[in-house]
């Protein structure tokens, strides 16, 4: 007798694992689910009689009344392989995922008791995606994830499949279909309409049955008829039959079912807003008692809807002034025009997705202020026939003749219209993003003054705009007075800086400015008369060259774990290549890489062996000249604070020369720059503005000399943001000798030994200038080619067939597990969390809190539980602790309570509340971006914090969708260093663990890094 089939089983970048319900599902490295597998179902294969009716329908006319005829669409197939027919015997068998193997134990009843002429027996382990799903769950157990059409091309049953009217459908089972939508398709987008859309094939009678369309809870391979999908609702009703051909007067051919409703349209609306991270809908017979209610469907449901484009806040905003376009937020320092009909613009666009197709127009608002108060002075809406495309500036003269000396202010909205043109949508306006535009109107004030080019940049026209100089390159201009007017002073500023420099006095000015970043920049210049009066700004573009790019770049991405390869390449393109030798036993590759999946990274005594404690990497020659200005970068990931840690170094034979470490002395962060004066070894430092490192996780470092400046300094970045301010190195502390190797974790100080890295280092460069700090920053962003960030996930924790008091993190590879405490359960698809003292941890950090990261879950909340909380009550979904309370988490957070209507129309009170990322200060108020909706109750809802080290700004998202979009929501991050906690919370001021969450958390996953767009962000996320 077959005792058991098994199956080798290979994988490349995947970890494959058993469901609680049997079946498997495999993931890939970013915990991203990318196939999964219900049971395998065995069955066998005895004659049916009825499979030679089609579809049932010529047997009832010729049979007597008491015959029993079998419904083909109870499930039986022309094709037995198709899975089991009407008057099979089939059986439900777990699939076993061993190391290398898959595994079946076949029945052995069902081996026994099968007669020869039975056969053949099947076994089908099928294989489905997850994105957009759909099952099939039968009151006997039965179910068919992804299920088929089916040979006859006529899909599955619904309903209660038993005897009627002369026909047999199946042995008394009721049977329910699913189907599941993914978001991605909806993405800036408001629905305005919706119809869930699907043929049904086949119905018992002529007469029309009722038919309900339902949202539940997410479905996935491991569903089942016992743990069925809650219902969340009637979306739509249909009173319906299809499918019995010409046996109905008139014809009843096969035909498409269209369901649509406000309910519908609500549900689909809070979908593409994010409020819920899956649509799943349930097709059902209303009466699951009348077996005449069963219908059969195929599988091609579709919900299709009507849209308009989510218009975005404008860009660009402001009064059109000579050659620019200006902004002044101030309304003590406003803009100065002269005409009394200033030119207004702005860019409208929709939300990213939401472009296609998009009929846009802006409205600009003026105010004037007034003794009492504001008045409003105009608010033109242009184009004022037809519309603009997405990313299209408008712009338009004020209709209205503007007074001398009061003070206006100006914003702009952007309306996205649909209906041919008779509704639209209205953005939030440039108020939320960068305030209100303040200007004046006086034409007696100075003019836009003179810029003149002094070299090496030059003024962009029409036709040409030659990149020259580069960042850190200052340009030289000459300001002057225009025709007539009398200047005492001018200030300028770049178009990437918010601030006008310090006046510059006397009727000609000749600064030198100092770009920081490549590109096109934008210079404005302002003069003040002797009457003290700023006037008219003028703008002018040039162009800023590409700095000279790295003399040296070393990814570590060269080989695997325990290959034996000993050469780390340098990948720059300037100048000579300097390849790093490893050295000893202490080093080698590591398969944790910066950017994530298949990446690598250079290891370097992350052991306990004692013969293993002195690895480095190093160059064969001087990678950079110490001489002469350089920056030097690195990832590191430390592994141990006890002692001295080295990530780079250089030093010459005289053993002058520069050092990037950690201080356990002083506990942090330390650039020192090294020299010999008169024989005696002389040293100057800037340390990291704040104590302690978090150890292993991944943090940025950038060290700059700047030999360019009068007294030359030293500065260290930490995160892409300088610590303190750049340190002035004292005269005669320049380099002699520059011929030592770059090293990699060794360091050259001669009394203080070696200083050997513990850990891992990743992604160094080394320039020879000092960049700025624009481009330190855009280097912690870690870009790669094709315009997306280095992203590595850190920790993901998957419930799915889980059990116990643990939950592994078995993708990332970095095996964290969590710990469950009180009230806290795994029931085999979520971490349950019963909101009073249910939670989960793990040991941290598992993330740099001033560094860029990425968080997000899946969670689901207990409407009755926290209906039973006050208003004001605040939960953390998941978060990381700080010395004095709460780092960064996500939060709920119970504002008040709604009555609504239930699908029998009673009135029901349920909580209402908010998502927020960010962190519960002491006094009990959130600095935090909060969800732009209420949160959805009940269901999933997928919910992404993340955090950009070098401009410190957090961001949320429901799905791909950033609530708060467009305005920027900085951040003083804290370092974190407790316990990363799941379902509780330790705030400012807490003396202990509390603001435990009620509800059910189905996934979790943590990236080093922050997606560059929206797009990579559903990648991410897999939506």
């Amino acid at each position: 007798m077959l005792r058991r089939i098994e199956l080798s089983l290979k994988t490349d970048g995947l970890t494959v694992s058993q469901t609680a319900a049997g079946g498997m599902t495999a993931v890939d490295e970013n915990a991203r689910p990318l196939f999964s597998s219900p049971p395998a179902l065995m069955w066998n294969s005895p004659k049916d009689t009825g499979d030679m009716e089609a579809k049932g329908v010529s047997a009832h006319a010729a049979s007597p009344v008491d015959a029993q005829v079998a419904d083909p669409s109870g499930g039986t197939q022309s094709d037995p392989a198709d899975g089991p027919g009407n008057a099979a015997s089939s059986t439900v068998l777990p699939i076993e995922v061993g190391e290398g193997s898959l595994a079946v134990v076949p029945d052995a009843d069902l081996l026994a008791n099968t007669h020869s002429a039975d056969y053949p027996i099947y076994i089908d382990p099928s294989v489905g995606l997850d994105q957009t799903a759909r099952t099939l769950l039968r009151s006997d157990g039965y179910t068919e994830y992804n299920w088929g059409n089916g040979s006859d091309n006529d899909g599955k049953g619904t309903g209660h499949c038993s005897s009627y009217d002369g026909y047999y459908c199946g042995p008394g089972y009721t049977q329910r279909l699913y189907f599941q939508f993914s978001p991605s398709k909806l993405a800036g987008k408001k629905v305005l309409s919706a119809t869930f859309r699907v043929t049904e094939t086949w119905s018992f009678t002529c007469d029309e049955r009722s038919v309900d369309l339902i949202r539940t809870n997410n479905i996935s391979s491991s569903t089942t008829w016992a743990g069925r999908p809650t219902h969340l609702g009637t979306a739509a009703t249909r009173k319906v039959s299809a499918g019995r051909g010409t046996l109905c007067s008139p014809s009843q051919p096969e035909a498409p079912i269209e369901f649509t409703d406000s309910r519908l349209t609500k549900a689909a609306s809070d979908f593409a807003a994010g409020k819920f991270s899956k649509l799943t809908l349930l097709l059902k017979a209303q009466d699951e008692t009348d077996t005449s209610a069963w219908k059969r469907f195929k599988n091609n449901a579709v919900l299709s809807v009507t849209y308009v484009g989510l218009p975005a806040v404008p860009t660009g905003a402001g009064i059109v002034e000579s050659g620019g376009t200006s902004c002044a937020t101030d309304s003590a320092d406003p803009d100065v025009v002269a005409d009394p009909n200033p030119t207004m613009t702005a860019k409208v666009m929709t939300a990213s997705g939401g472009g296609t197709g998009a009929s846009l127009r802006a409205r600009f608002y003026m105010q004037k202020r007034e003794s009492d108060g504001w008045s409003v002075v105009t608010e033109p809406v242009r184009p004022s026939s037809g519309f603009v495309a997405n990313n299209t500036v408008v712009s338009v003269a004020s209709p209205v003749k503007l007074s001398e000396g009061p003070l206006y202010r100006m914003a702009v909205f952007a309306r996205s219209y649909h209906d041919n043109g008779s509704s639209y949508v209205e953005s939030h306006s440039t108020l939320t993003t960068k305030g209100w535009c303040y200007f004046t109107v006086d034409p007696t004030a100075p003019k836009a003054p003179k810029i003149t080019f002094g070299g090496p940049y030059s003024l962009c026209t029409a036709n040409a705009c030659t990149p020259a100089g580069g960042p850190g390159i200052a340009g030289k201009f000459t300001f002057s007075q225009a025709a007539g007017d009398n200047n005492a002073a001018y200030q300028y500023k770049l178009s990437s800086s918010s601030a006008w420099s310090s006046p510059l006095p006397g009727s000609t000015a000749q600064p030198e400015i100092v770009p920081q970043l490549a590109g096109t920049q934008q210079l404005q210049v302002r003069a003040k008369d002797l009457a003290n009066r700023w006037g008219a700004m003028a703008a002018v573009e040039f162009k800023v060259a590409e700095g000279q790019t790295a003399v040296g770049r070393w990814h570590f991405d060269d080989a695997k774990p325990n290959s034996g390869v000993t050469k780390a390449a340098d990948t720059a393109t300037e100048g000579v290549r300097h390849p790093a030798t490893l050295y000893t036993a202490g080093t080698g590759w590591s398969g944790f890489g910066r950017r994530g999946d298949g990446d690598y990274s250079l290891w370097l005594n992350d052991t306990s062996n004692a013969s293993q404690q002195n690895g480095y990497a190093a160059t064969d020659q001087p990678a950079i000249n110490t001489k002469s200005s350089f920056t030097v970068s690195a990832w590191a990931y430390p592994t141990d604070d006890s002692v001295y840690r080295t990530v780079m170094s250089e030093f010459g034979s005289d053993g002058s020369g520069f050092s990037l470490y950690y201080s356990s002395g002083v506990q942090r962060w330390v650039f020192v720059w090294y020299w010999y004066e008169n024989g005696v070894r002389k040293y100057q430092g800037v340390n990291a503005a704040a104590a302690g490192i978090p150890l292993k996780t991944w943090t940025h470092l950038a060290a700059v000399y700047d030999a360019s400046s009068s007294t030359r300094t030293i500065s260290l970045y930490v995160n892409g943001r300088i610590q303190g301010t750049p340190v002035d190195l004292p005269s005669g502390s320049d380099m002699k000798i520059s011929d030592g190797a770059l090293q990699f974790g060794r360091d050259g100080y001669p009394a203080g030994g070696d200083r050997y890295w513990k850990g891992r280092v990743d992604e160094a460069a080394a320039w020879q200038r000092p960049l700025t700090q624009d481009e330190i920053a855009t280097e912690a962003r870690l870009l790669n080619a094709d315009g997306t960030s280095g992203v590595e996930l850190v920790a993901a924790w998957n419930p799915e067939g889980k059990s116990g008091t643990t939950l592994a993190d078995t993708v990332s590879g970095y095996g964290r597990s969590l710990a469950l405490s009180g009230g806290a359960t795994l029931d085999g698809t979520s971490i349950a969390l019963n909101g009073t003292d249910g939670a989960a941890a793990t040991a941290g950090p598992v993330v740099d809190a001033k560094g860029s990261f990425t968080v997000s879950t899946e969670i689901a909340l207990d409407s009755k539980a926290l209906l039973s909380k006050p208003d004001g009550y605040t939960a953390q979904v998941l978060g990381q602790r700080a010395p004095d309370g709460s780092a960064w988490g996500l939060w709920y957070q119970r504002t008040g309570v709604e009555t609504v209507l239930d699908d029998d129309f009673n009135e029901v009170t349920v909580p209402v509340g908010f998502w927020k990322f960010g962190r519960l200060e002491a006094d009990g108020t959130f600095t935090a971006v909060q969800s732009d909706e209420t949160a959805a109750l009940d269901t999933p809802v997928r919910i992404t914090g993340d955090f950009d080290g070098p401009s410190r700004v957090i961001r949320l998202f429901l799905d791909s969708n950033e609530n708060d979009a467009g305005v920027e929501h900085t951040f003083t991050a804290m370092m974190g260093s407790g316990d990363f906690a799941v379902g509780k919370g330790y705030a400012a001021g807490d003396t202990n663990w509390g603001h435990y969450l009620p509800g059910k958390i189905t996934d979790i996953g943590i990236w080093a890094g922050t997606a560059a767009s929206s797009d990579q962000l559903s990648d991410m996320l897999r939506l």
